[in-house]
């Protein structure tokens, strides 16, 4: 191709799409949105409740390990 085939090319007009594929993705597209929305509530709750009550759990369950085997090596 040279410049010319590119240029004529790029002067041609822009396809608008029909109404009812505008509609159909403007549709999918909130449905979408709707979707993730949900899914980041979910994620929220785990990054915000469940993922800090599981880290502090273990921890204590660690410090709790560690004094009992620190204990029985002090006897």
């Amino acid at each position: 191709m040279n410049d010319d085939d590119l240029r004529a090319l790029r002067d041609l007009p822009a396809a608008a799409p029909s109404a009812a594929l505008d509609a159909r993705v403007l549709r999918r597209t909130h449905d979408e949105l709707r979707r993730r929305q949900a899914l980041s509530r979910v994620a929220m709750v785990w990054m915000r409740v469940a993922l800090p009550a599981a880290l502090a759990a273990a921890a204590v369950g660690y410090l709790r390990w560690a004094l009992d085997a620190a204990g029985a090596l002090h006897r």
